[in-house]
């Protein structure tokens, strides 16, 4: 089955997917990321790098989230 793999990384202003390093990456189910989708929609994100912002989960890529987006994000996990 499909999973997603998530970390946490040093903020930085260049930050692009290519620098992210999933050594301790923590892998999620497709089935949850799929429950969740509609919700995470109204998160503000960044996508691929840290200067494409937009809104909710990448979900073929990577999606950065920072600061009060990080507090949106928890709750509603």
């Amino acid at each position: 089955m499909t999973k997603h793999d998530f970390t946490i990384v040093p903020y930085s202003e260049k930050l692009t997917y290519k620098v992210v390093e999933w050594k301790e990456a923590v892998s999620v189910d497709d089935a949850l990321i799929l429950y969740l989708l509609d919700s995470l929609q109204w998160v503000e994100s960044s996508w691929n790098d840290i200067s494409q912002k937009n809104i909710g989960i990448n979900y073929y890529r990577v999606t950065f989230f920072v600061d009060e987006e990080i507090t949106h994000l928890k709750s509603i996990l």
